[in-house]
C-alpha cells in the first residue's frame, strides 16, 4: 500500500477548505535501532523548524493541523520503534495471521508479501522451529491527555450566581 504524505492526509481531511493554511510538509521519518533516540529527536525538531510562525500566533485551525501532523509523525515513529525492538536483530518476515486452528496443537495460516526474499526465507524454515513474536504498536499509542489547542475566541469569564446575588 503506498504511503500518503502528511500533506495529502491533511488535504484529504480539509478538502476544499480555503481557510486552512497547510504548513505541513511530507514526512517519512526513518528509525534505526542504533540511532533511535536521535531519529525521534530529529523528527520532532523538523516539525519545529518548519513552523511558519510561533504557536501563539497560529489560528485554532493551524494549531489543529500541527497537532495532527505531529501525531502522524509520532504514530509512525512509535510503530517503527516497536517493530525494531520486536525484531531485536533477528531475520523477520511481516505476516498477517489469517486463521488459527486448535486441534492436537495449534496451526496458524499466515499471509505475507510475495517478495522473493520472504518466499525464500519461509521455504528455508519449513520443518524448522521458528519464533513467532506478536507485534502491535497499538499497545504504545496511548497519551496522558489530548494535545491542547488555543481556541480562536477564548471563553468569556462567567460570574458565579452567588456573586451577583450578593451585589
Amino acid at each position: 500500500m503506498p504511503r500518503k504524505s502528511v500533506n495529502k492526509m491533511i488535504e484529504d481531511t480539509y478538502e476544499n477548505d480555503d481557510e486552512t493554511t497547510n504548513q505541513v510538509e511530507a514526512v517519512d521519518p526513518s528509525v534505526e535501532s542504533d540511532t533511535m533516540f536521535g531519529d525521534v529527536r530529529d523528527a520532532i525538531l523538523d516539525r519545529i523548524r518548519n513552523l511558519q510562525k510561533p504557536w501563539q500566533q497560529m489560528t485554532e485551525r493551524e494549531q489543529r493541523d500541527m497537532v495532527e501532523s505531529v501525531s502522524i509523525v509520532a504514530r509512525s515513529l512509535v510503530s517503527r520503534a516497536v517493530a525494531l525492538v520486536s525484531k531485536d536483530g533477528r531475520r523477520t518476515i511481516e505476516a498477517q495471521i489469517e486463521s488459527v486452528t486448535i486441534k492436537d496443537g495449534v496451526k496458524a495460516v499466515l499471509k505475507c508479501s510475495k517478495k522473493a526474499d520472504d518466499i525464500h526465507e519461509l521455504s528455508e524454515c519449513v520443518g524448522s522451529l521458528v519464533l513467532v513474536v506478536t507485534n502491535s504498536a497499538e499497545n504504545y499509542m496511548g497519551e496522558k491527555a489530548p494535545a491542547k489547542v488555543d481556541p480562536d475566541q477564548p471563553q468569556l469569564p462567567v460570574e458565579e450566581e452567588d456573586d451577583q446575588e450578593a451585589a
